[in-house]
């Protein structure tokens, strides 16, 4: 499942941030409830993984609206 080191976020067009879980503290449960929002859409990049290490820590994903390395496969097989 592997640890999760960082999580971009896009905050602006051009700009986007690391958010680093590890060790945040009250952020650390502001960044859960934010990734368990589903009125939050999320988009992810081989997402399965990162799931499976979002669940060992013992939070939850909702609202992900997408996966761009299944998207890319859709497009070139």
């Amino acid at each position: 499942t592997g640890e999760i080191a960082g999580i971009p976020v896009h905050v602006a067009p051009g700009i986007t941030n690391v958010v680093d879980p590890v060790g945040a503290g009250a952020d650390e449960q502001s960044l859960a409830r934010w990734l368990a929002d589903p009125r939050r859409p999320k988009i992810g990049h081989d997402i399965k993984g990162p799931l499976l290490a979002i669940a060992a820590r013992g939070w939850a994903l909702d609202g992900l609206t997408g996966d761009t390395a299944l998207a890319a496969y859709l497009v070139n097989p």
